[in-house]
């Protein structure tokens, strides 16, 4: 029965290769909306420009939209944080970006000095998640667990204004940290 599925599996992939590329865009966003209603997220579709919002909880009293896209061949996730954040701040919220630039491998931290807001974004190609649908939601996930980093990281630079160089240096002591014991529970097991 093994055999079979993986049979099946891959006569799908090759299906989805064999596929122009505007017919491999509609797969993947039918694929896209397919884990959005399964997951019963809140979330709202725009069809037209194959967009996808939903809200998603930063902190226990505070919610954000996520937008998710499919366009030029590329998944794209979104989030905007920090919106109007004073003009004095722009030169560190320009250094902590950066640092987090020189970290992230699929994305990138943009600030938006006209709008004063914080962007982050990944973006991957689509035949990752057209020859494998689960990307979808590791992808979605990656991004929103990055995000809620940069979302504190950011209001602690913000709030408490802090350096950019000590945020980044605590993120990357707590990361490693949590590393560490995740190892050592796997140890354990």
């Amino acid at each position: 029965m093994e055999t079979i599925t993986k049979i099946k599996n891959y006569i799908k992939k090759c299906y989805r290769l064999a596929l122009t590329k505007e017919k491999q865009e509609n797969v993947v966003w039918n694929d896209l909306k397919k884990l959005h209603l399964a997951q019963d997220w809140s979330s709202g579709f725009f069809e037209n420009a194959k967009i996808i919002q939903t809200r998603f909880e930063v902190t226990e009293d505070f919610t954000q939209n996520y937008f998710c896209k499919i366009s030029n061949k590329t998944f794209q996730s979104k989030v905007y944080f920090i919106d109007n954040f004073d003009n004095e701040l722009a030169s560190e919220f320009f250094i902590l970006a950066t640092h987090f630039n020189n970290l992230l491998v699929d994305g990138k931290v943009m600030i938006h000095i006209n709008e004063n807001r914080v962007e982050f974004i990944m973006e991957s190609d689509l035949i990752t998640p057209l020859l494998t649908p689960d990307e979808l939601l590791n992808q979605i996930s990656n991004h929103y667990h990055f995000s809620l980093d940069i979302y504190h990281s950011f209001q602690r630079l913000l709030i408490e204004q802090e350096a950019p160089a000590i945020i980044i240096a605590d993120l990357m002591a707590s990361r490693e940290k949590n590393n560490v014991n995740n190892r050592s529970n796997d140890n354990n097991d």
